[in-house]
């Protein structure tokens, strides 16, 4: 993700802290400002969903894969 001066932003800055999630990659943003990508919540991977929450704090939401598809 980038700022308005093209900028590059690491995504691990916008979350909470303390933190556990390992951001991999992301995969897409919607109009919402929703990024959806894949992490790793305490060592196990997993598709997430982040998005802002009260406060205007940066939130992630898991989903624990249930395996992988090449």
């Amino acid at each position: 993700m980038w700022d308005r001066d093209r900028n590059l932003i690491d995504l691990h800055q916008l979350l909470p802290k303390p933190n556990r999630w390992q951001l991999h990659s992301a995969a897409a943003i919607n109009d919402r400002g929703q990024i959806i990508g894949h992490g790793a919540l305490d060592g196990v991977h997993q598709a997430f969903l982040m998005e802002l929450n009260s406060g205007n704090a940066m939130g992630v939401t898991g989903c624990p894969a249930m395996g992988w598809v090449d």
